[in-house]
This record gives C-alpha cells, structure tokens and sequence, in this order.
C-alpha cells in the first residue's frame, strides 16, 4: 500500500513536470478612449492602443481589430496587411485594409500610426453620429505573430474591452 502511495505521487510529479506551462500574455491595452456624450452630427474617435511592455517574445503590434456597436452587431474590421517577399518576417509594404457593414461604412476613417512604423493604434473615427450610434462598442484586438505581421494571421493573443457612446 506504501509503494502504492509513493508511485502514485511520483507519476503524479511527472505528469507535472511535463504538463505545458501557460504564461500571461504581456500584449495589452495602454487605453482605450471614445465613450462619452455626443451630439446629433458631431464626430467621435474611438481608439485602442496596445503594448507588449517591450518583451522579446511579444510583438507590440495588431495583427486584427474589430470595432462592434452592440446594440447591433454593426461593425468596422481592421488589417494589418503586408506587400513584399518578405513580409514574414517584418519587412515590406505595410498597410490597413477595412471592411465595415453597410451602415457604418461611408462614416468611418481608420485612424492609426504610419503602418511601415508601427501598429499600435487601432481607432476609427465616425462622422455623423446619429442616435442609432449610441451603444456600448467593443474593440477586439488580435496580437501579430512575434515574427512580424506579414502572415495573414496573428497569434491567437486577443484583447477586449467596451466603451458606452451616449448621441443626444
């Protein structure tokens, strides 16, 4: 029964020792700005920025943001895109691509840092605020591969958070 016991905790260290050890992402949001009251016609930037506190093995850029009213579901999607041979590994021709549902599309700017610099920002700014605009928004933000962000995907690193626009 003893020997028992002690294989039992020595498997059991084993399997410890060999199970895959989950660390924290350090990709996170600085600030996320926008909510607020507004008036009927007026223009709101609401805008997300990310860091990876300077880790080696984090990369401080979106790969894809998403921008959603609530209310709705009514949204505004985000790409880092790439042009070159070798965008996978950080150089290249790099740019922002959107694609909005129809409500929101001819209202909506991106607005972000020079994409061949930096890609930390992810904001889009609505002209014309209407009623229909008032919502809790999200803003999803998903990390680049730690290699740069020429591939079509990022990394799996998502961030969320919401903020309320009141239009009066």
């Amino acid at each position: 029964m003893m020997i028992s016991a002690l294989l039992l905790v020595a498997s059991a260290s084993l399997a410890l020792a060999r199970a895959p050890v989950h660390k924290q992402p350090r990709f996170a949001f600085t600030d996320v700005t926008g909510g607020g009251s507004y008036s009927v016609g007026q223009s709101a930037l609401l805008q997300a920025r990310v860091t990876d506190d300077d880790h080696l093995e984090e990369n401080d850029d979106w790969k894809v943001c998403i921008w959603t009213r609530l209310r709705d579901g009514a949204y505004c999607k985000f790409l880092y895109e790439c042009d070159g041979f070798l965008c996978d590994i950080g150089s290249g021709d790099f740019y922002i691509t959107s694609s909005c549902t129809a409500d929101l599309g001819s209202r909506i700017t991106f607005s972000g840092e020079d994409p061949n610099e930096h890609n930390r920002i992810c904001g889009m700014q609505i002209s014309r605020l209407t009623t229909a605009d008032t919502s809790k928004w999200s803003v999803q933000v998903e990390e680049c591969k730690v290699t740069g962000c020429g591939s079509n995907n990022g990394n799996g690193n998502t961030l969320y958070a919401e903020v309320d626009v009141l239009v009066k």
